[in-house]
Protein backbone atom coordinates (compact mmCIF):
# COMPACT_ATOMS: atom_id res chain seq x y z
CA UNK A 1 0.00 0.00 0.00
CA UNK A 2 2.48 2.72 1.01
CA UNK A 3 4.92 1.42 -1.98
CA UNK A 4 1.87 2.52 -4.22
CA UNK A 5 1.41 5.57 -2.57
CA UNK A 6 4.85 6.47 -3.39
CA UNK A 7 4.53 5.40 -7.02
CA UNK A 8 1.70 7.90 -7.50
CA UNK A 9 3.01 10.79 -5.82
CA UNK A 10 6.18 10.33 -7.76
CA UNK A 11 3.92 10.63 -11.01
CA UNK A 12 2.42 13.65 -10.10
CA UNK A 13 5.43 15.36 -9.24
CA UNK A 14 6.50 14.14 -12.80
CA UNK A 15 3.55 15.87 -14.36
CA UNK A 16 3.88 18.72 -12.43
CA UNK A 17 7.48 19.01 -13.03
CA UNK A 18 6.39 18.56 -17.38
CA UNK A 19 3.81 21.24 -16.74
CA UNK A 20 5.99 23.26 -15.06
CA UNK A 21 8.80 23.24 -18.03
CA UNK A 22 5.99 23.83 -20.51
CA UNK A 23 4.89 27.02 -18.98
CA UNK A 24 8.49 28.19 -19.27
CA UNK A 25 8.76 27.42 -22.89
CA UNK A 26 5.83 28.83 -23.38
CA UNK A 27 7.18 31.98 -21.90
CA UNK A 28 10.40 33.08 -24.39
CA UNK A 29 10.55 30.63 -27.15
CA UNK A 30 13.63 31.33 -29.20
CA UNK A 31 14.26 31.26 -32.92
CA UNK A 32 14.33 27.77 -34.78
CA UNK A 33 15.67 27.22 -37.74
CA UNK A 34 16.34 30.91 -38.68
CA UNK A 35 19.37 32.40 -40.04
CA UNK A 36 21.18 35.11 -37.90
CA UNK A 37 21.64 38.08 -39.65
CA UNK A 38 24.95 39.18 -40.28
CA UNK A 39 26.95 42.38 -39.44
CA UNK A 40 27.10 44.92 -41.32
CA UNK A 41 28.70 48.26 -42.22
CA UNK A 42 26.47 50.75 -43.75
CA UNK A 43 27.77 52.22 -47.28
CA UNK A 44 26.84 56.31 -46.79
CA UNK A 45 25.35 58.36 -49.68
CA UNK A 46 27.45 60.41 -51.78
CA UNK A 47 25.91 64.03 -53.65
CA UNK A 48 25.09 63.53 -57.02
CA UNK A 49 25.79 59.76 -57.13
CA UNK A 50 23.74 56.55 -57.15
CA UNK A 51 23.53 53.56 -54.84
CA UNK A 52 23.45 50.26 -55.96
CA UNK A 53 21.65 47.56 -53.82
CA UNK A 54 22.39 44.16 -53.78
CA UNK A 55 20.79 40.86 -52.78
CA UNK A 56 21.33 37.28 -53.13
CA UNK A 57 19.73 34.04 -53.17
CA UNK A 58 19.58 30.46 -54.13
CA UNK A 59 18.01 29.50 -57.39
CA UNK A 60 16.80 26.32 -55.84
CA UNK A 61 16.57 25.56 -51.61
CA UNK A 62 17.01 22.51 -51.97
CA UNK A 63 20.16 22.60 -53.68
CA UNK A 64 22.86 19.97 -52.21
CA UNK A 65 25.64 21.59 -49.04
CA UNK A 66 28.24 24.11 -50.26
CA UNK A 67 29.97 26.76 -49.30
CA UNK A 68 31.54 29.16 -50.75
CA UNK A 69 34.04 32.01 -49.34
CA UNK A 70 33.83 35.40 -51.22
CA UNK A 71 36.75 38.06 -50.57
CA UNK A 72 35.25 40.58 -52.90
CA UNK A 73 32.27 41.33 -55.25
CA UNK A 74 32.83 44.28 -57.77
CA UNK A 75 30.69 46.49 -60.45
CA UNK A 76 32.41 47.79 -63.55
CA UNK A 77 32.80 51.45 -64.12
CA UNK A 78 34.57 51.44 -67.14
CA UNK A 79 37.71 49.48 -67.09
CA UNK A 80 37.64 49.94 -63.48
CA UNK A 81 36.07 47.21 -61.26
CA UNK A 82 34.64 48.59 -57.76
CA UNK A 83 34.07 46.95 -55.01
CA UNK A 84 30.26 46.32 -54.09
CA UNK A 85 31.35 44.48 -50.61
CA UNK A 86 34.90 44.08 -49.78
CA UNK A 87 34.72 42.28 -46.82
CA UNK A 88 35.07 38.10 -46.90
CA UNK A 89 31.87 36.66 -46.69
CA UNK A 90 30.87 33.16 -46.82
CA UNK A 91 27.44 31.80 -48.43
CA UNK A 92 26.22 28.47 -47.02
CA UNK A 93 23.30 27.27 -49.22
CA UNK A 94 22.20 24.96 -46.30
CA UNK A 95 22.06 27.83 -43.74
CA UNK A 96 20.88 30.49 -46.93
CA UNK A 97 17.71 27.99 -47.76
CA UNK A 98 15.07 29.75 -49.34
CA UNK A 99 16.07 32.87 -47.62
CA UNK A 100 17.89 36.17 -49.13
CA UNK A 101 20.96 37.66 -47.92
CA UNK A 102 22.11 41.48 -48.09
CA UNK A 103 25.13 41.25 -50.43
CA UNK A 104 26.67 44.54 -50.38
CA UNK A 105 25.66 48.29 -51.58
CA UNK A 106 27.98 50.68 -53.36
CA UNK A 107 27.85 54.34 -54.52
CA UNK A 108 28.40 54.64 -58.28
CA UNK A 109 28.91 57.92 -59.98
CA UNK A 110 25.65 58.04 -62.86
CA UNK A 111 26.01 55.77 -65.68
CA UNK A 112 25.16 52.58 -67.37
CA UNK A 113 26.90 49.25 -65.90
CA UNK A 114 26.55 45.82 -67.03
CA UNK A 115 28.97 43.74 -65.55
CA UNK A 116 29.62 42.36 -61.55
CA UNK A 117 32.60 40.15 -60.28
CA UNK A 118 32.55 37.53 -58.05
CA UNK A 119 36.30 36.57 -56.15
CA UNK A 120 36.79 33.19 -54.38
CA UNK A 121 38.89 32.24 -51.69
CA UNK A 122 37.24 28.95 -51.02
CA UNK A 123 34.52 26.67 -52.12
CA UNK A 124 33.73 23.40 -49.98
CA UNK A 125 31.14 20.97 -49.91
CA UNK A 126 29.28 19.00 -47.46
CA UNK A 127 28.35 15.28 -46.82
CA UNK A 128 25.92 13.33 -44.48
CA UNK A 129 28.30 13.44 -41.70
CA UNK A 130 29.13 17.21 -41.59
CA UNK A 131 32.60 17.61 -43.07
CA UNK A 132 33.09 19.88 -45.57
CA UNK A 133 35.88 19.13 -48.12
CA UNK A 134 37.70 21.52 -50.39
CA UNK A 135 36.52 21.58 -54.12
CA UNK A 136 38.60 21.47 -57.06
CA UNK A 137 39.37 23.53 -60.19
CA UNK A 138 37.58 26.84 -58.20
CA UNK A 139 38.24 29.65 -60.62
CA UNK A 140 40.01 32.75 -59.24
CA UNK A 141 37.07 35.40 -60.48
CA UNK A 142 33.97 34.76 -62.29
CA UNK A 143 32.32 38.15 -64.42
CA UNK A 144 28.68 38.21 -65.06
CA UNK A 145 27.12 40.14 -67.53
CA UNK A 146 23.40 41.45 -65.77
CA UNK A 147 20.53 40.52 -67.60
CA UNK A 148 19.71 44.00 -68.21
CA UNK A 149 21.99 47.06 -68.21
CA UNK A 150 21.56 49.24 -64.83
CA UNK A 151 21.22 52.87 -66.44
CA UNK A 152 21.72 55.00 -62.75
CA UNK A 153 20.61 58.35 -62.49
CA UNK A 154 21.98 61.46 -59.78
CA UNK A 155 20.08 60.08 -56.12
CA UNK A 156 18.79 56.75 -57.59
CA UNK A 157 18.96 53.65 -55.43
CA UNK A 158 17.63 50.57 -57.00
CA UNK A 159 18.01 46.84 -56.27
CA UNK A 160 20.00 44.48 -57.77
CA UNK A 161 19.40 40.35 -57.25
CA UNK A 162 22.02 37.72 -57.56
CA UNK A 163 20.92 34.31 -58.09
CA UNK A 164 22.92 31.12 -57.77
CA UNK A 165 22.45 27.90 -59.47
CA UNK A 166 24.13 25.43 -56.98
CA UNK A 167 23.08 22.38 -58.27
CA UNK A 168 24.55 23.14 -62.00
CA UNK A 169 27.72 24.89 -60.17
CA UNK A 170 28.82 21.20 -59.65
CA UNK A 171 31.17 19.91 -61.91
CA UNK A 172 32.09 16.02 -62.64
CA UNK A 173 35.14 14.92 -60.37
CA UNK A 174 34.47 17.05 -57.69
CA UNK A 175 34.55 20.26 -60.00
CA UNK A 176 33.03 23.90 -59.25
CA UNK A 177 32.35 26.31 -61.66
CA UNK A 178 29.77 29.13 -60.02
CA UNK A 179 26.52 29.50 -61.92
CA UNK A 180 25.43 33.09 -61.02
CA UNK A 181 22.64 34.99 -62.63
CA UNK A 182 22.25 39.37 -62.17
CA UNK A 183 18.81 40.79 -62.38
CA UNK A 184 17.05 43.81 -62.15
CA UNK A 185 14.12 44.10 -59.84
CA UNK A 186 10.67 44.15 -61.79
CA UNK A 187 8.16 46.12 -61.09
CA UNK A 188 5.31 44.11 -58.42
CA UNK A 189 2.46 44.77 -58.50
CA UNK A 190 0.34 46.67 -55.68
CA UNK A 191 -0.67 43.62 -53.61
CA UNK A 192 1.19 42.19 -50.53
CA UNK A 193 3.85 44.59 -50.22
CA UNK A 194 5.29 46.34 -47.00
CA UNK A 195 7.22 49.66 -47.38
CA UNK A 196 10.33 50.22 -45.39
CA UNK A 197 12.10 53.57 -45.09
CA UNK A 198 15.58 53.84 -44.63
CA UNK A 199 16.99 57.57 -43.96
CA UNK A 200 20.33 57.33 -43.77
CA UNK A 201 20.65 55.92 -47.61
CA UNK A 202 17.96 57.77 -48.88
CA UNK A 203 16.12 54.80 -49.91
CA UNK A 204 12.49 52.70 -49.92
CA UNK A 205 12.74 49.16 -49.89
CA UNK A 206 10.36 46.88 -51.11
CA UNK A 207 9.22 43.58 -49.22
CA UNK A 208 7.06 41.04 -50.58
CA UNK A 209 4.78 39.48 -47.83
CA UNK A 210 4.32 36.63 -49.03
CA UNK A 211 8.03 35.38 -49.71
CA UNK A 212 9.66 38.05 -47.50
CA UNK A 213 12.27 39.09 -49.86
CA UNK A 214 13.14 42.29 -51.05
CA UNK A 215 11.98 42.85 -54.55
CA UNK A 216 12.40 46.50 -55.49
CA UNK A 217 14.13 49.74 -54.19
CA UNK A 218 13.79 53.66 -55.08
CA UNK A 219 15.71 56.37 -53.89
CA UNK A 220 13.96 59.69 -52.10
CA UNK A 221 16.26 62.05 -51.23
CA UNK A 222 15.62 64.04 -47.74
CA UNK A 223 16.17 61.11 -45.01
CA UNK A 224 12.74 59.56 -45.63
CA UNK A 225 11.43 58.35 -41.86
CA UNK A 226 7.80 58.09 -41.44
CA UNK A 227 5.30 56.67 -44.26
CA UNK A 228 2.23 56.02 -44.69
CA UNK A 229 0.95 53.96 -47.67
CA UNK A 230 -2.92 54.55 -49.07
CA UNK A 231 -4.50 53.07 -51.49
CA UNK A 232 -5.77 56.16 -52.64
CA UNK A 233 -5.95 56.32 -57.07
CA UNK A 234 -4.24 54.22 -58.82
CA UNK A 235 -1.82 52.04 -57.42
CA UNK A 236 -1.81 54.16 -54.60
CA UNK A 237 0.30 56.63 -53.00
CA UNK A 238 2.86 56.44 -50.00
CA UNK A 239 3.04 59.60 -48.10
CA UNK A 240 6.53 60.47 -46.91
CA UNK A 241 8.77 62.26 -44.20
CA UNK A 242 11.33 63.50 -45.78
CA UNK A 243 12.78 64.63 -42.55
CA UNK A 244 16.98 66.10 -43.67
CA UNK A 245 14.31 68.47 -46.01
CA UNK A 246 11.40 69.47 -43.83
CA UNK A 247 9.42 68.03 -46.54
CA UNK A 248 5.96 65.99 -46.83
CA UNK A 249 6.29 64.08 -50.18
CA UNK A 250 3.92 62.36 -51.88
CA UNK A 251 5.10 59.05 -54.03
CA UNK A 252 2.67 57.85 -56.98
CA UNK A 253 3.60 53.71 -56.35
CA UNK A 254 2.85 53.33 -59.67
CA UNK A 255 5.88 55.17 -60.60
CA UNK A 256 8.16 55.64 -57.51
CA UNK A 257 8.02 58.98 -58.14
CA UNK A 258 7.53 62.19 -56.40
CA UNK A 259 4.39 63.82 -57.68
CA UNK A 260 3.90 66.50 -54.79
CA UNK A 261 5.86 67.95 -51.76
CA UNK A 262 4.75 70.16 -48.87
CA UNK A 263 7.18 71.83 -46.96
CA UNK A 264 6.63 72.03 -42.61
CA UNK A 265 5.68 75.09 -41.11
CA UNK A 266 8.57 77.61 -40.89
CA UNK A 267 10.81 76.93 -38.25
CA UNK A 268 9.92 73.38 -37.96
CA UNK A 269 11.66 70.46 -38.55
CA UNK A 270 9.10 67.13 -37.71
CA UNK A 271 10.17 64.53 -36.01
CA UNK A 272 6.98 62.61 -36.78
CA UNK A 273 4.20 62.28 -39.25
CA UNK A 274 0.93 60.78 -38.96
CA UNK A 275 -1.87 60.26 -41.71
CA UNK A 276 -5.42 59.73 -41.56
CA UNK A 277 -6.64 56.47 -43.28
CA UNK A 278 -8.53 58.84 -46.39
CA UNK A 279 -5.06 60.47 -47.14
CA UNK A 280 -6.77 64.15 -46.28
CA UNK A 281 -4.55 65.34 -43.55
CA UNK A 282 -0.75 65.05 -42.40
CA UNK A 283 -0.06 65.52 -38.59
CA UNK A 284 2.91 66.64 -37.74
CA UNK A 285 5.55 66.50 -34.45
CA UNK A 286 8.65 68.50 -33.59
CA UNK A 287 9.97 67.42 -30.45
CA UNK A 288 12.59 70.25 -30.31
CA UNK A 289 10.26 73.11 -31.02
CA UNK A 290 7.64 71.13 -28.89
CA UNK A 291 4.82 72.08 -31.60
CA UNK A 292 2.06 69.74 -33.44
CA UNK A 293 0.87 70.82 -36.91
CA UNK A 294 -2.38 69.63 -38.47
CA UNK A 295 -1.53 69.45 -42.38
CA UNK A 296 -3.77 69.61 -45.14
CA UNK A 297 -2.52 66.89 -47.83
CA UNK A 298 -4.52 68.65 -51.34
CA UNK A 299 -3.00 71.84 -50.43
CA UNK A 300 -0.17 71.81 -48.03
CA UNK A 301 -2.04 74.69 -46.16
CA UNK A 302 -1.25 74.45 -42.34
CA UNK A 303 -5.05 74.48 -40.82
CA UNK A 304 -3.65 74.21 -37.15
CA UNK A 305 -1.13 74.26 -34.88
CA UNK A 306 -0.49 73.95 -30.88
CA UNK A 307 2.30 74.07 -28.61
CA UNK A 308 2.68 71.42 -26.24
CA UNK A 309 6.25 71.63 -25.13
CA UNK A 310 7.84 68.56 -23.48
CA UNK A 311 8.91 66.57 -26.51
CA UNK A 312 5.97 65.46 -28.43
CA UNK A 313 7.36 62.08 -30.06
CA UNK A 314 4.39 59.75 -30.96
CA UNK A 315 1.00 60.46 -31.93
CA UNK A 316 -2.26 58.55 -33.14
CA UNK A 317 -5.30 59.99 -34.54
CA UNK A 318 -8.33 58.53 -32.96
CA UNK A 319 -10.76 58.80 -35.74
CA UNK A 320 -13.47 57.19 -34.33
CA UNK A 321 -13.33 60.04 -30.99
CA UNK A 322 -11.97 63.05 -33.32
CA UNK A 323 -8.89 63.01 -31.51
CA UNK A 324 -4.93 63.10 -31.22
CA UNK A 325 -3.38 61.43 -28.60
CA UNK A 326 0.38 62.81 -28.28
CA UNK A 327 2.68 61.03 -25.60
CA UNK A 328 5.08 63.83 -24.24
CA UNK A 329 8.34 61.72 -23.89
CA UNK A 330 9.73 64.58 -21.21
CA UNK A 331 6.26 64.52 -18.58
CA UNK A 332 4.30 61.82 -17.40
CA UNK A 333 1.67 62.95 -19.58
CA UNK A 334 -0.04 61.72 -22.64
CA UNK A 335 -2.04 64.58 -24.44
CA UNK A 336 -5.49 64.82 -25.96
CA UNK A 337 -6.42 66.82 -28.65
CA UNK A 338 -9.08 67.97 -31.15
CA UNK A 339 -7.72 66.38 -34.28
CA UNK A 340 -9.44 69.55 -36.13
CA UNK A 341 -8.31 72.22 -34.06
CA UNK A 342 -5.69 70.57 -32.06
CA UNK A 343 -7.38 72.34 -28.77
CA UNK A 344 -7.02 70.08 -25.71
CA UNK A 345 -9.73 67.66 -24.41
CA UNK A 346 -7.67 66.31 -21.56
CA UNK A 347 -4.86 64.52 -20.57
CA UNK A 348 -3.71 61.09 -19.07
CA UNK A 349 -1.41 61.04 -16.00
CA UNK A 350 1.44 57.89 -17.07
CA UNK A 351 4.78 56.54 -16.29
CA UNK A 352 7.87 57.94 -16.64
CA UNK A 353 9.29 58.57 -20.74
CA UNK A 354 5.52 57.80 -22.68
CA UNK A 355 6.04 56.37 -26.18
CA UNK A 356 4.14 54.12 -28.35
CA UNK A 357 0.47 54.34 -28.14
CA UNK A 358 -2.50 51.86 -29.44
CA UNK A 359 -6.05 52.12 -29.24
CA UNK A 360 -8.24 49.55 -29.48
CA UNK A 361 -11.72 48.52 -27.99
CA UNK A 362 -11.89 52.07 -26.46
CA UNK A 363 -8.80 51.38 -24.59
CA UNK A 364 -5.43 53.42 -25.05
CA UNK A 365 -2.36 51.23 -24.64
CA UNK A 366 0.93 53.52 -23.84
CA UNK A 367 4.54 51.96 -23.36
CA UNK A 368 5.84 54.07 -20.75
CA UNK A 369 9.70 53.77 -21.11
CA UNK A 370 10.88 55.10 -18.23
CA UNK A 371 8.94 52.49 -15.69
CA UNK A 372 9.24 49.02 -17.99
CA UNK A 373 5.34 49.09 -18.16
CA UNK A 374 2.49 49.49 -19.93
CA UNK A 375 -0.39 51.26 -18.98
CA UNK A 376 -4.06 51.06 -19.94
CA UNK A 377 -6.85 53.88 -20.03
CA UNK A 378 -10.27 54.21 -20.36
CA UNK A 379 -10.71 56.67 -23.04
CA UNK A 380 -14.14 57.54 -22.10
CA UNK A 381 -13.60 57.64 -18.20
CA UNK A 382 -10.05 58.58 -18.49
CA UNK A 383 -9.13 56.28 -15.64
CA UNK A 384 -6.14 54.14 -15.34
CA UNK A 385 -6.88 50.34 -15.41
CA UNK A 386 -3.90 49.40 -14.22
CA UNK A 387 -0.32 48.38 -15.80
CA UNK A 388 1.84 45.57 -17.02
CA UNK A 389 5.40 44.91 -16.59
CA UNK A 390 7.26 44.19 -19.61
CA UNK A 391 10.73 44.42 -20.54
CA UNK A 392 13.71 46.87 -20.38
CA UNK A 393 12.36 50.05 -22.54
CA UNK A 394 9.04 49.40 -23.95
CA UNK A 395 8.87 51.28 -27.24
CA UNK A 396 6.04 50.71 -29.72
CA UNK A 397 2.68 48.73 -29.30
CA UNK A 398 1.25 46.60 -32.04
CA UNK A 399 -2.41 45.04 -32.44
CA UNK A 400 -2.85 42.13 -34.50
CA UNK A 401 -6.54 41.23 -33.52
CA UNK A 402 -6.52 39.25 -30.73
CA UNK A 403 -2.84 39.98 -29.82
CA UNK A 404 -1.16 43.09 -28.70
CA UNK A 405 2.90 43.39 -29.22
CA UNK A 406 5.54 45.41 -27.65
CA UNK A 407 8.80 46.26 -28.84
CA UNK A 408 11.46 47.22 -26.57
CA UNK A 409 14.64 49.31 -28.11
CA UNK A 410 16.35 48.33 -24.64
CA UNK A 411 16.24 44.95 -24.78
CA UNK A 412 16.00 42.22 -27.44
CA UNK A 413 12.67 41.13 -27.61
CA UNK A 414 8.99 41.18 -28.07
CA UNK A 415 6.61 40.39 -25.73
CA UNK A 416 2.20 39.31 -26.52
CA UNK A 417 -0.27 41.03 -24.45
CA UNK A 418 -4.13 39.57 -24.37
CA UNK A 419 -6.16 42.15 -24.35
CA UNK A 420 -8.45 43.67 -21.31
CA UNK A 421 -5.21 41.60 -19.11
CA UNK A 422 -2.84 42.84 -16.99
CA UNK A 423 0.27 40.48 -17.96
CA UNK A 424 2.33 39.07 -20.26
CA UNK A 425 1.49 35.06 -22.13
CA UNK A 426 4.90 34.83 -24.48
CA UNK A 427 7.97 36.93 -25.38
CA UNK A 428 10.10 36.23 -28.56
CA UNK A 429 13.56 36.75 -27.59
CA UNK A 430 16.75 37.20 -30.30
CA UNK A 431 15.15 39.78 -32.24
CA UNK A 432 17.74 42.51 -32.08
CA UNK A 433 17.04 46.16 -30.79
CA UNK A 434 13.36 46.30 -31.74
CA UNK A 435 11.16 49.52 -32.72
CA UNK A 436 8.59 50.19 -35.11
CA UNK A 437 6.16 47.38 -35.82
CA UNK A 438 3.58 46.14 -38.15
CA UNK A 439 1.04 43.67 -39.27
CA UNK A 440 0.38 42.03 -42.32
CA UNK A 441 -3.04 40.45 -41.72
CA UNK A 442 -3.25 38.21 -44.81
CA UNK A 443 -0.34 36.00 -44.02
CA UNK A 444 -0.90 37.10 -39.99
CA UNK A 445 2.86 37.94 -39.66
CA UNK A 446 4.27 40.79 -38.03
CA UNK A 447 6.87 43.05 -39.37
CA UNK A 448 9.86 44.32 -36.15
CA UNK A 449 12.31 46.76 -37.34
CA UNK A 450 15.74 45.68 -35.73
CA UNK A 451 18.13 48.51 -35.83
CA UNK A 452 20.97 45.97 -34.84
CA UNK A 453 20.81 44.14 -37.80
CA UNK A 454 19.70 46.39 -40.02
CA UNK A 455 16.81 44.80 -41.52
CA UNK A 456 13.62 43.04 -40.03
CA UNK A 457 12.36 40.53 -37.51
CA UNK A 458 9.32 38.54 -38.86
CA UNK A 459 7.12 36.78 -36.56
CA UNK A 460 4.22 34.29 -36.96
CA UNK A 461 1.68 35.48 -34.45
CA UNK A 462 -0.53 32.29 -34.60
CA UNK A 463 2.77 30.24 -33.23
CA UNK A 464 4.72 33.34 -31.92
CA UNK A 465 7.91 32.57 -33.54
CA UNK A 466 10.32 34.46 -35.41
CA UNK A 467 10.21 32.80 -38.78
CA UNK A 468 12.75 35.10 -40.96
CA UNK A 469 14.60 37.93 -41.44
CA UNK A 470 15.18 40.87 -44.18
CA UNK A 471 18.57 42.52 -44.28
CA UNK A 472 19.11 46.36 -46.09
CA UNK A 473 22.48 46.71 -44.87
CA UNK A 474 21.33 50.20 -43.28
CA UNK A 475 19.18 51.00 -40.70
CA UNK A 476 14.84 51.08 -41.25
CA UNK A 477 13.21 53.60 -39.71
CA UNK A 478 9.22 53.48 -41.28
CA UNK A 479 7.35 51.08 -41.93
CA UNK A 480 4.39 50.75 -44.34
CA UNK A 481 1.19 48.37 -45.51
CA UNK A 482 -1.40 49.01 -48.14
CA UNK A 483 -5.00 48.58 -46.09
Amino acid sequence: MCLTLVIKMFKRIRLAALVFLLFLASCALPQQGVRQPQQYTEVPNRAGYARLNSFFTLKDSRAPAVRMTIDEVSVLDGNYWLPLNSQPLTIDSEKLADAQMFLGAIVLPPGTYSEIRFSFTSVQMGDATGTWKDMNGVPATVEISLAETIHLAADDSVALFVSWDVQKSLTPGGGFEPILQATMATRQLPLDLLYVSCPDIDTIFIVRADTNRVVDAFGITGGPTWINALPTGGDGFLYVLAAQDRLVKVIDLATYRTVDFFPAPLNDAPTFMQVDAAGRVAFLLDDKSGYVSRMDLRSGYIEARTYLGFEPHFAIYIEEKNLLAVSLALSQKVQLLDADTLESRGELSTGGRPQGLLFTNDLLYVAEQGDDTVAIFDLNSRRNLGRIVVNQGPMRIADTDNQIYVSHRMASNVVALTPGQLSVFREITDLGRTTEMAYYPTFRRLYVVDERAGGLAIIDVNANLLIGRVEFGARPVGLAVLP
